[in-house]
């Protein structure tokens, strides 16, 4: 696991709108989605998967991600991760606990970050 810089949660804290989660499929096609019920947990980055299709397809055949994200002040941050995607009820639960009730959680997605870009520079 990589030590996550103390600027990339600070640049998280202050995201601006949805982010953006890619994955591929078998054949390497991209599949991007838009994601807004998520959270940091430890140094995870917790998503609420309440209508995934292809992602979740993608997700279970063990497709990395990228996870990009723009701040307030417009910086841009990428993250490459790997995935756990997890259907358990304690999961689930623990997530309801923040997610909006217009949403039903099917399952969760833990984004384990594997190294982190702020434009074209690597800082971590």
């Amino acid at each position: 696991m990589i030590s996550i810089p103390d600027s990339f949660w600070e640049a998280f804290s202050q995201l601006k709108g949805p982010c953006i989660l890619s994955t591929t499929d078998a054949d390497g096609t991209p599949n991007s989605i838009y994601v807004g019920v998520l959270k940091r947990v430890g140094d995870q980055i917790v998503i609420v998967d309440s209508a995934f299709s292809k992602t979740r397809e993608n997700l279970l055949r063990g497709s990395t991600c990228s996870f990009l994200f723009i701040t307030e002040q417009f910086a841009a941050y990428q993250a490459k991760c790997t995935a756990d995607y997890v259907e358990d009820d304690a999961s689930i639960a623990a997530v309801q606990e923040w997610t909006p009730v217009t949403y039903s959680p099917k399952a969760v997605l833990k984004l384990n970050i594997q190294c982190i870009y702020t434009g074209a520079t690597k800082i971590a």
